[in-house]
């Protein structure tokens, strides 16, 4: 949460007040006491700033475990329930084929920047499908 993380990175907020507000969200979302304990430890030594990177890494290693492939999947629109489940049914027999996955999760977002076509983020690696990128690729070609 974008509000959030400003809240977290200001000074004007004080730690105490901080710690406050992240053990209200820690017991009303995970009821996790380790989790609560976890963040009050970033606030106090003021490292509240990494929480989102931290965040992600943990959601990286517990994917690995769990042996789940996440794969983001932008659209320059909203696609119909059919768009969905051709991309899905493409995607998840490859990666289940190449990268031993058991599970693969999907995040649907929607990015007007790319004009039309899909990109597709899984791990480090993208592919780009995209008007833009087809375009960019045809500009640098023509600089060349």
């Amino acid at each position: 949460n974008k509000d959030l993380q400003y809240v977290f990175n200001s000074p004007l907020v004080s730690e105490r007040e901080k710690m406050s507000i992240i053990e209200e969200i820690a017991k009303k979302v995970w009821h996790n006491e380790l989790f609560i304990n976890f963040s009050k430890l970033l606030a106090q030594n003021k490292r509240l700033s990494f929480l989102k990177e931290i965040s992600d890494a943990f959601e990286e290693l517990v994917n690995e475990k769990k042996r789940r492939g996440v794969v983001y999947v932008f659209s320059a629109r909203e696609l119909s329930q059919q768009e969905k489940e051709k991309v899905l049914s493409c995607v998840v027999s490859s990666l289940k084929g190449s990268l031993a996955v058991e599970d693969v999760q999907v995040v649907w977002e929607v990015d007007p920047s790319i004009l039309a076509g899909i990109v597709l983020r899984i791990g480090d690696k993208i592919f780009d499908g995209s008007l833009a990128g087809e375009l960019k690729a045809l500009r640098e070609t023509l600089l060349q």
